[in-house]
């Protein structure tokens, strides 16, 4: 509705007719707060989060919508979770143990839902600690004119981050939590050269594995 820099607004397509746009069928956040938003994730049932860069909000798109064509329900709505803890990079969202992951510019969080249909959870964001406390000292080498290239990913059990830190301007360590220890388990550095521009999960040998994606070009004799 503005401009492509400054995005408030989120369109939601009609119920199993993603091709069709109502436009009335859309949340506006924070019109005017200097912000804009950064990530969508699904939450629970009907609902969903939107990560802004300074906040972060909570939409329900309420219920009864189950025919093609239909409307937004007259019962959606929208509410403020946070305002004082945004998402950094987009790409840093993931959904993982049941809850989401994310990177701030205070550090990592994690939301979990303790009820489906509420989000009284998401309301103790800003009182908890990040669960990125135990390794404050390496996000605080986060180059933050390059954590927005941040990237995400849930894999066996556990969160893989990879960051820009000490001057990087590209992802040159990467950040893992492990959720069956409910800890850090590694902080990963790659040499000079070295990247993760993104992950992806494919198939070898009929395993499935996680790998990384370099952000140029490289090839071997």
């Amino acid at each position: 509705p503005n401009t492509n820099r400054n995005r408030d607004t989120v369109c939601v397509s009609n119920y199993l007719d993603y091709q069709n746009w109502d436009i009335l069928d859309s949340f506006t956040f924070n019109n005017g707060g200097n912000d804009q938003v950064v990530s969508i994730a699904p939450w629970t049932l009907n609902e969903f989060i939107v990560f802004m860069r300074h906040s972060i909000f909570y939409v329900n798109t309420g219920v009864g919508r189950y025919a093609t064509g239909d409307a937004l329900s007259t019962d959606c709505f929208i509410k403020t979770l946070v305002t004082d803890v945004g998402c950094i990079a987009k790409r840093s969202v993931v959904q993982a143990n049941g809850g989401v992951m994310f990177l701030s510019d205070n550090g990592i969080y994690a939301m979990n839902p303790t009820q489906v249909g509420t989000n009284e959870s998401m309301r103790l964001l800003t009182n908890a600690q990040p669960i990125s406390a135990p390794i404050d000292d390496i996000i605080k080498r986060i180059n933050r004119n390059y954590a927005h290239r941040s990237v995400g990913i849930y894999w066996d059990n556990r969160y893989y981050l990879a960051i820009p830190i000490d001057g990087s301007s590209t992802n040159n360590a990467v950040v893992i939590y492990n959720f069956i220890l409910n800890a850090w388990e590694s902080v990963d550095t790659y040499p000079a050269g070295i990247d993760v521009f993104n992950f992806v999960i494919a198939k070898k040998n009929d395993q499935r594995r996680l790998y990384i994606i370099r952000s140029e070009e490289h090839t071997s004799e």
